[in-house]
Order: structure tokens, then sequence, then C-alpha cells
């Protein structure tokens, strides 16, 4: 479920990173319940890597301009376009470090 997340946020922030590059204001609310897992997808993992990809290529290809227009986080104020892919990095960092505690109960726990 944490990796089906980090797929529907990031796909999210990458729009979002976007749209104000292009210093275009981001017309969607940006809202918790809507990046939240709902499926818990036997191919989450395939959907993550996918994901990565996308979002490495996109970032190392987007130009390095900090943007004026900003849009908010539901728990922050509002950021532009670098303070949203520094976002993408910590809130991945984050749920990494859950998934690797996961992983490391259910070893424990002997299931694979």
């Amino acid at each position: 479920m944490a990796l089906e997340h980090l797929t529907i946020a990031g796909f999210g922030i990458m729009s979002v990173i976007d749209t104000l590059s292009q210093e275009k204001e981001f017309p969607k609310e940006i809202r918790i319940e809507d990046v939240k897992p709902f499926e818990n997808k036997k191919n989450a993992l395939e959907d993550f890597l996918t994901f990565s990809k996308n979002y490495e290529e996109f970032i190392n290809k987007h130009p390095k301009n900090i943007s004026l227009a900003k849009k908010a986080h539901p728990w922050f104020y509002g950021l532009n376009n670098f303070e949203w892919s520094v976002f993408m990095f910590i809130h991945t960092f984050i749920h990494r470090r859950q998934i690797k505690a996961i992983v490391s109960q259910l070893n424990k726990e002997g299931i694979n």
C-alpha cells in the first residue's frame, strides 16, 4: 500500500511541478484523501518502478528554474516547483523507511 501511495502521490507531484514550472496556476485542490492507496495492487512494485523511471527522466530533463507560481500542500504553505521537488524527495525517503521496517518485520516473522 505504501508503494501504491508513493506512485499516486508521485505522479500528482510531477503534474504540480510541471504546471508551476510553466508559471501556471495548478487549479485542482490537493487533498490527502486523493493520494491514499485503494487497491493494494499485486503489481504495486512494478507500477512504482515505472513511476520512478518516469520521475527520474522528468526531473533530469526539467529546466532548473524556480517558479514564482506556488501551490499549497494540505499541511504546508504554498510551495514553488523547486520546493515541491524537495518535498517529493523527503516524502519518498520517509515512506522508504516505513517500507524497510515492514519488510524487516515480515522477514523476522518468516513471511516472504
